[in-house]
């Protein structure tokens, strides 16, 4: 058979050397004296602020739980710090009453530091204890148990005071049933606050007459109760999963309570009242359903509307845009004038601006090669005949005078322009055909 002995010896001796060094360190602070060295304050100190700051320590020390770890010298320091805070309170203004206040508080300074010099050695010989303890605190043992938790607490003292007169020898043989009080009260205290409301909800409904009237929905919610028992027990610091579960048993439970509720009551009602009542709520479920198709319905016709308005808005802009276009071919049209002509030449040509606009909003068809010719030869066509005006009209008052002229000139332009239109006309014809 295969021993580890070099194993055992190593985990041997270190429980060995953590005894020792335990022991001589608390050796080191019993022997000087019966109580520890006070260092007293200045005749110039502030008293207030003094207080203040010992105070501050007093609470972290008691956080760090140096209170059940090193509780002779922690009740001592509290002592002389309760009596420096009376003394402070009825002060009168005099050197004698602040030098003893300031004594007070040096004295509550020199017990709390040998406080936590204990507790830092109680810390490295009971670690599983103190974890434990912390969270038993944490899980609110103290407000739901409060006996369990101060009894287990007298214990952790009456093995720390041990400590203080430097015996340690009870540490190995305690710290497991201090450790398994702790957690079972951390333990206890986690199910009293995640279970409470499922737990009372239950007993409630079979008060109201569950195993009567919801025999089945309290057999669940019963079982949901055990099992979300159980996981805790195997889980307790699985934080997120237990208030998940939570939430789902007490729904359960919840349940329970008005189906018993809605079982009486059933159980009150005549048959065809019953049945009436049924028939009652089925019709107010299809109406709720019509309603929501109505709703449905409702939304889906203005979703139409807002893409009819936006096809609209669409074909507008293409408009506008067309528009636009022709502005741009009538400006230049209308370069082709002199000042003078101007005017004559916006009333002749406000029936050929409409026209225009009117062929450019049905123009939606695509010219064919022949068509284009045809476009071309048009186009080619109005620039030879505008050529010709042209020059008949740069010649004409050699032979006929200027004002004559003006007149012919007038003539040929809005001649020009109605070539231009015919042609625009063909092309828009060819484009929708």
């Amino acid at each position: 058979m295969k021993t580890d002995y070099p194993f055992i010896c190593i985990k041997l001796c270190a429980k060995a050397a953590t005894y020792l060094a335990m022991t001589t360190a608390l050796s080191t602070v019993m022997a000087c004296s019966s109580g520890p060295q006070i260092q007293e304050y200045p005749d110039t100190a502030n008293v207030t602020q003094e207080y203040q700051a010992s105070d501050a320590a007093m609470k972290t020390a008691t956080r760090n739980q140096v209170n059940v770890l090193a509780p002779q010298n922690y009740s001592k320091a509290k002592d002389s710090l309760e009596e420096a805070k009376s003394n402070l309170e009825k002060q009168k203004d005099s050197p004698e009453t602040s030098k003893d206040i300031l004594h007070q508080i040096a004295k509550t300074n020199a017990y709390l530091n040998r406080a936590n010099e204990v507790a830092a050695l109680s810390r490295t010989n009971l670690p599983e204890v103190i974890a434990a303890r912390s969270g038993a605190l944490t899980s609110q043992a103290p407000e739901f148990f409060t006996k369990d938790f101060a009894s287990a607490d007298e214990d952790l003292r009456d093995l720390t005071s041990d400590f203080e007169k430097g015996d340690v020898s009870g540490a190995a043989k305690n710290s497991a049933k201090l450790q398994a009080n702790y957690l079972d009260l951390e333990l206890k205290a986690i199910k009293q606050t995640q279970l409470d409301h499922a737990q009372k909800t239950i007993e409630l409904a079979i008060k109201e007459g569950a195993p009567e009237f919801a025999v089945q929905s309290l057999a669940i919610a019963q079982r949901d109760v055990r099992d979300f028992d159980a996981f805790i027990t195997a889980n307790r610091h699985n934080a997120p999963e237990i208030a998940n579960k939570a939430r789902v048993v007490n729904l359960s439970a919840d349940h329970l309570l008005k189906i018993t509720h809605d079982s009486k009551k059933a159980n009150k009602v005549a048959p065809e009242e019953m049945a009436l009542q049924i028939e009652q709520n089925q019709k107010q479920a299809l109406d709720q359903g019509a309603s929501d198709q109505a709703k449905i319905a409702a939304v889906q016709g203005n979703l139409n509307t807002q893409q009819g308005v936006t096809a609209a808005l669409k074909s507008e802009n293409q408009s506008l845009e067309t528009e636009k276009a022709f502005n741009l071919k009538f400006e230049q049209a209308r370069s082709l004038f002199s000042p003078n002509e101007a005017e004559i030449y916006r009333l002749l040509s406000l029936p050929v601006f409409f026209a225009t606009m009117t062929l450019d909003s049905f123009a939606i068809a695509e010219e064919t090669t022949l068509e284009k010719f045809e476009t071309q030869t048009n186009e080619s066509s109005d620039s030879i005949k505008s050529t010709y005006r042209d020059i008949k009209d740069q010649t004409c008052h050699i032979v006929h005078g200027k004002l004559e002229c003006l007149k012919r000139k007038i003539e040929n332009k809005a001649k020009s322009v109605a070539d231009t239109v015919q042609t625009k006309q063909t092309e828009f014809k060819n484009k929708v055909d």
